[in-house]
């Protein structure tokens, strides 16, 4: 092989001799040769792993997502009172069957107990002690309780009280859905 450097030109000669060849190892290439396609087959296979499961990731999130809207949407639009509540059972969220029937608005209802916004003082006291260890001890629960709206007007309403837990199980708080029951009362 000629390489040109300034002004001179060099060359460079290799030979072998047949005693060198015969020592060399020619498996060694083989194995560095079979590794490298291995190595780029896992690469590969990493790569489209990778890309398939995030693929399906989004599906499963898209779906959720429909799934969660659609029962939005149901909460939102019962004519049922739905109360949300933190682990101390102070109300995080109303939708509006809660608006209509209590008069209340969630700026109004948030950070109060349902029975600091709601209390008639006229509930059965086996309700309210009902209620009462339902929120301690982190367990569902239903009653009839009377409530008081925003303007005075009592009303009867039958509530069930689910807590709602984190992945790990830990209490996070709770959901309220009230029917109005008055006419039957």
């Amino acid at each position: 092989r000629q390489m040109c450097i300034r002004d001179s030109t060099l060359t460079v000669r290799v030979s072998s001799t047949p005693a060198f060849a015969a020592g060399q190892d020619r498996s060694s290439i083989a194995i560095v040769g079979v590794g490298g396609v291995l190595g780029s087959f896992m690469l590969a296979l990493a790569v489209w792993l990778v890309s398939s499961g995030r693929l399906r990731a989004q599906r499963r999130a898209i779906a959720m997502t429909r799934e969660l809207d659609h029962l939005a949407r149901v909460v939102q639009h019962t004519s049922n009172a739905v109360m949300i509540s933190d682990a101390q059972g102070r109300i995080t969220w109303v939708n509006e069957g809660f608006i209509r029937l209590s008069g209340y608005t969630l700026e109004e209802a948030l950070g109060k107990t349902p029975g600091d916004l709601l209390a008639s003082g006229k509930s059965p006291p086996e309700a309210l002690y009902a209620l009462a260890m339902s929120i301690t001890m982190g367990e569902s629960c239903r009653v009839q309780v009377l409530n008081r709206a925003k303007d005075g007007r009592e009303y009867w309403v039958a509530t069930e009280v689910q807590p709602t837990r984190d992945d790990a199980g830990v209490l996070i708080g709770f959901m309220e859905i009230g029917t109005d029951i008055t006419e039957q009362k």
